[in-house]
């Protein structure tokens, strides 16, 4: 893995992704989790020498941007900000589930928090 420049994985939480879809594990072959996208396409996370897993991102970077630009289409350019501020606090806050973040914030057990329940479903769009 040495070769391949680490800024372009990406990680991510199994709990948080088979929320949104369904994920196999092929032990038998590669040992790689396998997400399946509703449009048939399936991301492979593929097992370092350490035992985590990764997904390498170089040959995606184009269509990523491209998706992000899609999905702010619609949205002003304040509700565009406020949705990566409520990513940005999510991380800051050790990294909620989303759910339980919305709950944190319906129920104020944050004073003065500039971030909305309705923040953080648009980050999640």
């Amino acid at each position: 893995m040495s070769a391949i420049n680490v800024r372009m994985l990406t990680r991510m939480s199994l709990k948080n992704v088979r929320d949104k879809f369904r994920v196999t594990y092929d032990s038998d072959g590669d040992s790689c989790f396998i997400i399946h996208k509703p449009n048939g396409v399936e991301v492979h996370f593929e097992m370092h020498a350490d035992g985590l897993h990764y997904h390498d991102t170089n040959n995606r970077q184009l269509s990523l941007v491209q998706t992000v630009k899609e999905q702010s289409e619609g949205y002003s350019r304040q509700q565009i900000n406020k949705a990566r501020a409520a990513r940005e606090f999510q991380a800051k806050v050790g990294h909620p589930s989303t759910s339980d973040l919305k709950s944190i914030l319906k129920t104020n057990q944050i004073a003065n928090c500039p971030i909305t329940p309705q923040d953080v479903d648009r980050a999640e769009k």
